[in-house]
């Protein structure tokens, strides 16, 4: 989520477009400047994961909401019906374009439109600064009402920490030492409020300040700065400074915005995945079919209780899954909301805990550990070493392997199907690297266990080497852009632990990692050993520094683990078969 640690603390770190290179932008919480590689790059401040990654998430969305705006304000100068027309869709500033000789001019016609520099009435400066004033201190206000919250909730330990994000009361840009009132500090403060002077021009009146230039008349911006300045240090001393209503914004809504020109728009805005996208569509008609005709600038938080309350209850949906739903409609929301397409997103801070099942009658992840019975049934020779024959799941090897590493690890299946020759180890113990996973927490190398090396998992990795193969795992791979090629593995597994053996739904290729977790406690391993294993993260911010245990110690304390029945070892790999070889009599 944007972030990277250096020494002890987190900085955000994002990539914006090249255009933007030794640039400053404005964000909400301040403006910040881009550095000329093109990465906006700053401290957040913390040495806390979880809360550097709460901090990136705001500075996220204010980086997204700024390059909304310049998307919008160009999409403005460029009218989308000269794009359909064939028109040319750049432009050049007129003052420049009325220099140029003729010749100059025509061949700049047919790739760009002259556009004049905007000017803005008193009035209309005069509005954007009573705006400017106002959203300082409406985003004041809620911050501290969120802290307060915050620091009043049941598992909050009530006491403040130097770690969190500043609010405008504390910010130095916003209470600092300002330049002293008059001709010179007040040039030298609109210089410094530029960006901010055209973001709230541009809110304020909604026209496009792509090209606009500081001048005269922009003096009511100095003076609110001030006053703000002046409010939220009454409100540091503890005075109470209410906040004014904050003046109509220019927002130019699409009150016919459809739900397929919704889903459309969201696919242009960025490069989407094939599946993403396929969800998205399911979700766009399942929820334009519930509210029979309802627009989406109609759409109600009450709308979003009543559509997951349906999916829920007439499909069994869990609240983990209603969460994901609610939260890819979001994001379909928001993109239209940032470009000033719909007025609002009814599913932004929407509760989807109280929509999930009763604790006791459905676990929270709607998954369970394996029982010991399960698994001397499932690793057995009559059960997975059995399944010699097809390609089904990515052939016997990976049908065998993967679930033999997930039991001894705790991996994730997509780790696992992921894994190269490469990314297995033999110094300073044996072992393998997850290169790719599910966040920054997973990434890690993870100690094989004994009976992994004992059962031939470092004969199996040297055979596939041999045959040429980079992949752990050669005939897995999907049949299209939609899937990934680890779920083919754990659809077959899932199937074949569902009809062939009888297991409850409750235990899927998941389950291992769960099993695992039950092992490591049973042996005796403390908990932030086992979470750094399979990559979970610790709920203690003392836990987070350094690099944790070594390899070594994490081999030491993964071999604790026994289980109380054997399990076969795997036929050796023999190259260009697509399954192995009948099992040996015993």
């Amino acid at each position: 989520m944007y972030i990277i640690r250096r020494g002890s603390l987190y900085h955000f770190s994002r990539k914006l477009p090249d255009s933007l290179r030794g640039k400053e932008i404005p964000l909400a919480s301040g403006p910040r400047k881009v550095g000329t590689n093109g990465y906006l790059r700053f401290s957040l401040g913390t040495g806390n994961r979880q809360e550097a990654e709460r901090l990136a998430r705001r500075v996220a969305v204010e980086v997204d909401e700024f390059l909304a705006a310049k998307k919008a304000a160009w999409e403005r100068i460029v009218a989308p019906s000269l794009e359909k027309q064939g028109q040319p869709q750049g432009v050049i500033l007129k003052d420049i374009f009325d220099q140029l000789p003729p010749d100059q001019q025509a061949k700049i016609l047919e790739v760009a439109r002259p556009v004049p520099r905007p000017t803005f009435s008193p009035e209309e400066i005069e509005k954007a600064a009573r705006l400017m004033y106002a959203t300082i201190l409406q985003q004041d206000e809620q911050e501290y009402r969120e802290l307060v919250a915050s620091l009043l909730a049941p598992d909050s330990d009530g006491k403040d920490t130097d770690e969190r994000w500043l609010m405008p009361r504390e910010n130095p840009f916003f209470v600092g030492k300002l330049p002293p009132a008059g001709l010179v500090g007040d040039v030298q403060l609109l210089k410094a409020l530029k960006p901010f002077i055209a973001q709230h021009l541009h809110l304020a009146t909604g026209r496009d300040t792509s090209f606009w230039r500081l001048g005269e008349g922009y003096e009511p911006f100095a003076a609110a700065f001030r006053a703000v300045s002046r409010d939220l240090k009454r409100r540091q001393r503890g005075e109470e400074v209410p906040t004014p209503p904050v003046p109509e914004i220019a927002v130019k809504g699409k009150p016919t915005f459809g739900w397929q020109e919704l889903l459309e728009y969201w696919i242009r805005d960025c490069p989407r995945h094939p599946r993403t996208v396929r969800e998205m569509q399911t979700l766009v008609q399942s929820l334009s079919q519930f509210l029979r005709g309802k627009l989406p600038a109609d759409m109600s938080k009450q709308d979003v209780t009543a559509w997951l309350r349906h999916e829920r209850d007439s499909r069994g949906n869990s609240g983990k899954t209603l969460e994901k739903k609610g939260t890819l409609m979001g994001a379909l929301f928001s993109v239209a909301v940032k470009d000033e397409l719909l007025p609002s997103n009814p599913f932004t801070g929407f509760d989807y805990k109280r929509l999930a099942l009763k604790i006791g009658v459905q676990s929270e992840s709607g998954r369970e550990p394996f029982s010991l019975a399960q698994l001397q049934t499932l690793f057995s020779a009559e059960g997975l070493f059995a399944q010699s024959k097809g390609n089904g799941g990515g052939g016997y090897y990976a049908r065998v392997w993967i679930p033999l590493l997930g039991l001894f690890t705790g991996a994730r299946l997509d780790e696992l199907g992921r894994l190269t020759v490469d990314d297995v180890q033999r110094e300073p113990v044996p072992h393998f690297r997850i290169r790719r996973a599910k966040n920054s927490e997973s990434l890690r190398s993870v100690p094989l266990h004994p009976q992994l090396i004992e059962h031939g998992f470092l004969d199996y990795v040297e055979a596939i080497q041999a045959a040429g193969h980079s992949r752990l795992w050669p005939l897995l791979r999907s049949r299209g852009a939609l899937h990934t090629d680890s779920e083919m593995i754990g659809r077959w597994f899932n199937r074949y632990v569902h009809e062939r053996l009888g297991f409850p739904r409750t235990v899927v290729f998941h389950s291992l990692r769960h099993t695992f977790k039950d092992l490591c406690r049973n042996a005796g391993i403390v908990s932030d050993v086992h979470h750094q294993l399979t990559g979970h993260a610790s709920g203690s911010v003392g836990d987070r520094y350094g690099e944790g245990y070594s390899l070594e110690v994490l081999q030491t304390e993964i071999s604790k683990i026994r289980l109380p029945f054997t399990v076969p070892r795997p036929e050796p790999y023999i190259p260009d078969q697509s399954a192995a070889p009948q099992r040996r009599a015993t």
